[in-house]
């Protein structure tokens, strides 16, 4: 079998360009935090259906990242990468013009469907185009561009909702995703130079990923980085209801509470940037494991305490957003590097594992939300422990050699 030619020289452009259009995707997420509290009334529904809504945007995530991977293994990453930024497009303005709850719960979940194709293919393009230490830098620096949507998202959104109403939020969404996405269609080279032709076979599909699901080099860094970002989600989905509704903040005080919650995780990323090459990923994979933990614990401890006030809340979960940007870019790294000859199905798989407990932790939020802190505090505590159980048990034994 002749080996794969060398991938293209990526523009230098690209990062900025990756970068982006993952912050317009995100924000769709973020911007519209401060208004969930005020959509029940101008829905004349519950909360409890405002908050399925985001739900419904991990739960098309999840979905959906199974088949973008080898979708991008057959047909390459560019196309998929386009078309599913199209496909965002529309959703999103679906979500703007929604005039039922019910329609904002469909746009939202298309809109997961659909924003998934740039975390699958943009992973899978990095891994391609870069070497190790490059590649978790840029991972660093991209999920530090991430990072800035549940930063700058929720100031954005409660100002936007101020001024203009919820669903400007949404118009603003499709006019940074649509710009970055005109400039992915001139700059982003096809990275996958040996298309595979028989990614789409059911058989192969299953046996890769099924091969996947038993390696520790997979399972033990994407077992650990889906339950601390469902921990992240379950809060994300509480707080709004909790920090407005019970303990009286206005919207934009929610979203300088949100900001400085994320700073916290920015500077994690922005420490793991600057020293990977020098200590490299696993001392910072275990400094943001055990941050998360003290975060989590810290939480319910002041909860047991009693000090269920703004503080006990907010002031525990900085430490876990810390550590989740310590740690996430080397968890992301190592796990990309489970199978090179698949990559657009790792990346496939560990969104959909990422967003499975993303879904599981908002939709958790819906049910044992009772106005309280505790409850929150003992779901978050479990899962960052949980977290640190399975990174630990996948670093028991040898890892079995990268296929």
């Amino acid at each position: 079998m002749n080996s794969a030619p060398p991938p293209p020289k990526p523009p230098a452009v690209l990062p900025f360009l990756i970068i982006a259009y993952a912050l317009g995707g995100l924000l769709a997420t973020d911007t519209y935090l401060p208004s969930m509290p005020l959509l029940a009334d101008e829905f004349a529904t519950t909360n409890k259906d405002v908050q399925f809504t985001l739900s419904a945007y991990f739960a098309g995530i999840t979905i959906a990242n199974l088949f973008y991977g080898p979708l991008s293994d057959r047909y390459g990453r560019r196309p998929i990468l386009l078309l599913g930024g199209v496909a965002f497009l529309v959703a999103t303005f679906v979500c703007a013009l929604a005039i039922s709850i019910e329609m904002l719960t469909l746009g939202r979940f298309a809109q997961g469907a659909a924003v998934c194709s740039l975390t699958v293919t943009s992973r899978a393009t990095i891994r391609e185009l870069y070497d190790d230490a490059k590649t978790t830098r840029l991972n660093a620096y991209v999920a530090m561009a991430e990072g800035l949507a549940p930063a700058i998202g929720p100031i954005i959104g409660a100002e936007i909702l101020l001024l203009l109403g919820w669903r400007w939020n949404f118009y603003l969404v499709a006019a940074m995703a649509g710009l970055a996405l005109v400039g992915l269609f001139f700059a982003l080279p096809e990275s996958n130079t040996q298309p595979n032709p028989y990614a789409l076979r059911p058989g192969p599909m299953a046996r890769i990923y099924g091969r996947l699901l038993m390696t520790r080099d997979f399972i033990g860094p994407v077992g650990a980085s889906g339950l601390i970002f469902g921990g992240l989600m379950l809060y994300i989905t509480a707080a709004p209801f909790l920090l407005i509704d019970e303990m009286g903040l206005t919207p934009r005080q929610f979203s300088q509470t949100q900001a400085a919650v994320v700073l916290t995780y920015i500077i994690g990323l922005i420490g793991t940037s600057r020293l990977i090459i020098r200590i490299g990923p696993k001392p910072l994979l275990n400094l943001g494991l055990v941050l998360v933990t003290l975060g989590g614990l810290g939480m319910l401890g002041m909860a047991l305490a009693g000090f269920t006030g703004f503080w006990g809340f907010v002031a525990p979960f900085a430490f876990y957003t810390l550590g989740i940007g310590v740690a996430m870019a080397p968890m992301l790294t190592w796990a990309m590097s489970a199978n090179r000859a698949a990559t657009g199905s790792v990346a496939a798989l560990l969104g959909t594992v990422t967003m499975a407990c993303a879904f599981l932790g908002s939709h958790a939020a819906i049910w044992i939300y009772n106005g309280e802190t505790l409850p929150i505090a003992i779901a978050i505590a479990g899962i960052s422990c949980a977290a640190v159980t399975v990174y630990g048990v996948s670093r028991l034994r040898p890892r079995k050699g990268r296929e």
